[in-house]
């Protein structure tokens, strides 16, 4: 039985990119960049809110301190994941959700 290799076109990762032009410069031709808005402090505070209380019901944080670190919605649920990988979800802390949040906001 002959198996045939079939050429899967799919998008590149982030993972796979060293940079935000280097993923844009992989896309395939005829996909449009689409810019979206940077959250304002509302939004931040909300996207904290949603994310811990998926990931830690029972942790009391500063939502307002965590709001005023100036990061897109991906870097606030990079932030969860990383502390509740690295301490786990049962309390978290604010300290170490603003050291993840501003570290990874670069």
């Amino acid at each position: 039985m002959r198996f045939l290799r079939a050429s899967v076109r799919r998008a590149p990762t982030v993972l796979e990119a060293r940079s935000g032009d280097e993923l844009l410069a992989r896309l395939p031709p005829g996909v449009e960049r689409v810019t979206l808005p940077f959250p304002d402090r509302a939004l931040r505070r909300a996207l904290w809110e949603r994310l811990v209380v998926r990931a830690s019901p029972l942790s009391r944080i500063d939502l307002d301190a965590l709001a005023g670190v100036e990061a897109p919605g991906a870097v606030i649920d990079a932030a969860v994941r990383a502390v509740v990988l690295a301490r786990g979800d049962e309390q978290l802390e604010t300290e170490h959700l603003l050291e993840a949040a501003v570290r990874l906001a670069g």
